[in-house]
């Protein structure tokens, strides 16, 4: 197994869990980071510090302890997000998970299971655009907009901030950025129209 680079997110009141899941992932031998915030920003600034943190990490995990005051939000603005693959809910146990979440479903993690998360090489470790035999209809930094239909009712046009391919259902993710920030749904190749680059001439 290698070298996982992991970033650990977490607010004050999460501190002590967050310290002990990075012992947990230390453990594996993954390199380690934690951030600790204030507290977890509000609107779209989460999905913004996501995307970023992903940038520099194979695993971004949340922590959330009982106690925090924002507890309530981050479950549901985590719910109602398409998460990148690799962002995972950090909880106490199975009793302080939401109604929503899953112990098993390979999305949460509580103390003690942080090796069995380090050891799934799919939600670790996706195979990325520049290392896939299997060539992206679309490149990172490629200008689009998104089709509308049933599936996205909200237009958006930018660019293609990261592409994910997804081996269980052997396809393209992409996430995209608008004006500076970015969008927290992820689309697949048909989702999107690219547009001409003006910076190709």
């Amino acid at each position: 197994m290698g070298r996982h680079r992991i970033q650990v997110l977490a607010d004050a009141v999460s501190t002590k869990l967050a310290e002990g899941m990075v012992a947990e992932f230390e453990m594996s031998g993954s390199a380690v980071a934690l951030t600790l915030l204030e507290r977890f920003p509000v609107a779209d600034a989460l999905p913004d510090l996501l995307l970023r943190s992903t940038r520099n990490a194979d695993l971004v995990v949340v922590v959330v302890a009982k106690a925090s005051p924002h507890r309530e939000w981050v479950f549901s603005e985590l719910r109602h997000t398409e998460l990148h693959p690799n962002v995972l809910l950090a909880v106490e146990d199975r009793a302080a998970l939401p109604e929503w979440a899953s112990a098993d479903s390979g999305r949460v993690v509580i103390p003690g299971q942080t090796l069995r998360v380090v050891d799934t090489q799919s939600v670790v470790n996706p195979v990325r655009e520049d290392s896939d035999p299997r060539s992206s209809r679309l490149r990172v930094g490629q200008p689009v907009s998104v089709v509308l239909n049933e599936r996205n009712r909200t237009p958006h046009r930018g660019t293609v901030a990261r592409a994910i391919w997804h081996h269980k259902l052997n396809r393209w993710h992409y996430f995209l950025e608008e004006n500076g920030k970015a969008i927290s749904k992820r689309y697949s190749a048909d989702d999107l129209v690219a547009l001409r680059d003006e910076t190709d001439g």
